[in-house]
């Protein structure tokens, strides 16, 4: 009997997916969107270190000049 094994890479859910990035102001309007077609999940990574780095840089502002960012899968 022959039996043929198949190597699969590793499986990454995010792959070919739309995600929207929205960012909110200091009373939880949407002020902005976007889509972002992740190709990998270095990508998916680099998204989601980008909304953490913009949520930690706007947390010190002032309540009226504060935005916020958050990922949406669809």
């Amino acid at each position: 009997m022959n039996t043929k094994l198949e190597q699969h890479g590793p499986y990454n859910p995010f792959e070919g997916k739309s995600l929207k990035i929205m960012t909110y102001n200091q009373v939880d309007q949407v002020i902005n969107s976007e889509v972002v077609e992740i190709t990998s999940q270095e990508q998916f990574n680099t998204v989601l270190e980008n909304i953490k780095q913009f949520n930690n840089a706007h947390e010190s502002l002032g309540p009226f000049l504060k935005k916020y960012k958050k990922l949406i899968t669809e």
